[in-house]
């Protein structure tokens, strides 16, 4: 019987405006970030090295800030879970696009959030019967099948 991988990553490459963060309630740190996409809004959890870097650039220099409505590129790795069918988003590199580059962009590349290889149909298996090995048991099991 042949297991399957139940999720399915690859790379994937956004461009769009910066919208903001996401804040996790529990302990207040910035968790995904939303940016929108063609006439699409999408969430992405941000990976601890984005986090890092993201904030290290913050405080090193004030005008690498990302503000809303700036074009940023995400760069990450996409997974689809394969049981749940839903895509899992997660940055490892956040690029500030410039006045120029956005320009060029002006309409986002077409975004294909459907993953290329598609989920393994699921194996039937095959229905077990499961039997008690005490010897109490095996005496009933043998008697009630001799009766039939």
């Amino acid at each position: 019987m042949k297991k399957y991988k139940k999720e399915v990553s690859t790379n994937f490459t956004l461009e769009g405006q910066f919208l903001g963060f996401v804040i996790d309630q529990d302990d207040n740190k910035f968790k995904y970030l939303r940016i929108a996409v063609v006439d699409d809004e999408v969430q992405i959890k941000l990976s601890k090295q984005a986090r890092a870097s993201l904030f290290r650039a913050l405080e090193e220099h004030s005008f690498l800030a990302l503000r809303p409505l700036d074009f940023i590129q995400v760069s990450g790795e996409k997974t689809l879970d394969c049981t749940t069918n839903t895509l899992k988003l997660k940055a490892e590199q956040i690029t500030i696009l410039n006045v120029n580059q956005s320009a060029e962009i002006q309409s986002t590349q077409d975004v294909n959030c459907q993953p290329t290889k598609s989920c393994p149909a699921q194996a039937k298996s095959r229905a077990k019967l499961l039997v008690c090995h005490r010897s109490s048991c095996q005496k009933e099991v043998e008697e009630d099948s001799i009766k039939q």
